[in-house]
């Protein structure tokens, strides 16, 4: 029987793009942040935004370990 371990991608070139506009409504870059910084405002988005996709798989009603879930990499 196949093992469903519940996570989500990171998917940090649509993470970067969509701190990339926000930055840039701000007058700002990801340059100007510097990478400590923005790493933070990236897994801060990620708290605030990243359960999504969970949210729906939920919703779908998919049968998974929820206890089991990771974040990928990759």
């Amino acid at each position: 029987m196949p093992f469903w371990l519940p996570g989500t991608d990171h998917a940090s070139i649509a993470v970067q793009t969509i701190l990339d506009r926000q930055l840039k409504e701000e007058g700002l870059s990801r340059y100007d942040l510097g990478r400590e910084k923005f790493l933070e405002r990236a897994w801060q988005w990620k708290a605030e935004s990243g359960g999504t996709i969970v949210g729906q798989l939920r919703r779908l009603g998919v049968s998974v370990d929820w206890s089991r879930g990771a974040l990928h990499d990759g």
